[in-house]
């Protein structure tokens, strides 16, 4: 019986109708962040990174969003006589589309962003005396799949992972690099106006 009973509220969540979040000329507004760490190697040596992206877009049909973000990505490593530190800021359309009228909804994504990074260095005798800084210019194009979950009828919760392919050209040295890897972020979003009929 118990076993039952969770079954019918499982399934009562999972098609709960929450398909006018997701219509045609609504708005949604929200977050994701990830890469968020913080080590102390040493007594005195300590790191931290995150990275985050605040983003708005608008869906122009059923299920389907175009919008913009802007990610901000910071670490920084410190010892009593070194610090390296790392700041990147850009722009990236996207586009988004769900899947079904479910309150938990899958959904593809994909992005190109544009981005600028500063790398600062400074180390002391102990690292043999080397100071740096170097701006780079990075282009990402990062698709994704995801799951939102619709916590009320206007907020949801969601996770992703993006395999993201990156283009980076350093100023400085006019030197060009390039390279894959995979992500996950958490992040939020909240859905509000009224749809178009």
């Amino acid at each position: 019986m118990k076993k039952l009973l969770l079954f019918s509220i499982t399934f009562y969540l999972i098609q709960f109708k929450s398909e006018a979040q997701t219509e045609k000329g609504r708005w949604m507004t929200g977050s994701q962040i990830g890469n968020f760490s913080y080590r102390k190697r040493s007594s005195n040596s300590h790191y931290f990174s995150m990275d985050m992206a605040p983003s708005a877009g608008y869906f122009i049909s059923h299920n389907f969003a175009l919008g913009l973000s802007i990610p901000i990505i910071t670490s920084t490593l410190s010892s009593s006589n070194y610090l390296h530190k790392e700041r990147e800021m850009g722009i990236a359309p996207f586009a988004l589309l769900y899947f079904g009228n479910g309150k938990l909804k899958p959904y593809l994504s994909v992005l190109y962003k544009l981005s600028k990074e500063r790398t600062y260095h400074e180390a002391g005798v102990d690292f043999g005396n080397t100071n740096y800084e170097s701006i780079s210019r990075n282009s990402t194009w990062s698709p994704g799949v995801g799951v939102a979950y619709f916590i009320t009828k206007g907020i949801a919760v969601n996770a992703i992972i993006n395999y993201n392919s990156y283009n980076r050209r350093v100023d400085n040295n006019g030197g060009r690099y390039s390279g894959k890897d995979a992500t996950l972020h958490l992040g939020f979003n909240v859905f509000f106006g009224k749809t178009e009929k």
